[in-house]
């Protein structure tokens, strides 16, 4: 198997509610290279979801406003996560590879991440990027008002507006010295922050 199409879980039945509520976790395999944006809508009862190794980009709006969603694994392959990937997965608190020290940990392997990323994911606790990420996008943690701890991976320049607005409990952020750019309004709302770190 290379790709899997948008429509294999997509659709809704006649009351309204997603054809695929009763679908709790998918594991997709190494072979699998593709999974097409949308392939999840109507899954409105998913948990979990494991992507293979084989994976390199997360479509945008892949896992968009999947509200019982609570942890996806991602493969050490992936290079790209696109706008709004999570965004409105109230109930998210487990993102990456390893999750001993962050709920939500980009890995090293992403070097390019959307807008909107992880917006309005109230469950998410703590939260980083990788060092390969270079830019954290508009909004990319707005709204996200449980998060108190956030590490910004040393390969950062530049933190776009809005990125951590409405963070209402985020009390430490670690940015590293190569940050050069600061948007408007992106720590807007963010009236716990106590200290900003140049590095962990």
């Amino acid at each position: 198997m290379i790709a899997v199409a948008r429509t294999t879980f997509a659709g809704r039945d006649g009351s309204g509610r997603g054809r695929y509520c009763e679908l709790t976790s998918v594991t997709i395999p190494d072979s699998v290279i593709y999974l097409e944006s949308g392939l999840l809508f109507g899954c409105c009862g998913l948990t979990r979801v494991k992507l293979g190794n084989g994976i390199t980009e997360i479509e945008p709006r892949m896992f968009h406003n999947l509200q019982e969603l609570n942890e996806v694994t991602i493969g050490n392959k992936v290079t790209s996560i696109g706008d709004s990937a999570f965004e409105g997965c109230t109930r998210l608190v487990k993102v990456g590879i390893d999750y001993n020290r962050w709920g939500a940990m980009i890995p090293d392997s992403v070097t390019s991440m959307g807008n909107n990323v992880f917006q309005d994911c109230t469950a998410i606790a703590t939260a980083g990027t990788g060092n390969g990420v270079t830019r954290i996008g508009w909004s990319t943690f707005k709204n996200c008002t449980k998060v108190h701890d956030i590490e910004i991976g040393t390969g950062v320049t530049s933190i776009a507006s809005n990125a951590f607005e409405n963070c209402t409990n985020l009390k430490n952020i670690y940015i590293h010295s190569g940050v050069r750019h600061v948007g408007d309004y992106a720590f807007a709302g963010c009236k716990e922050l106590e200290t900003v770190l140049n590095g962990p």
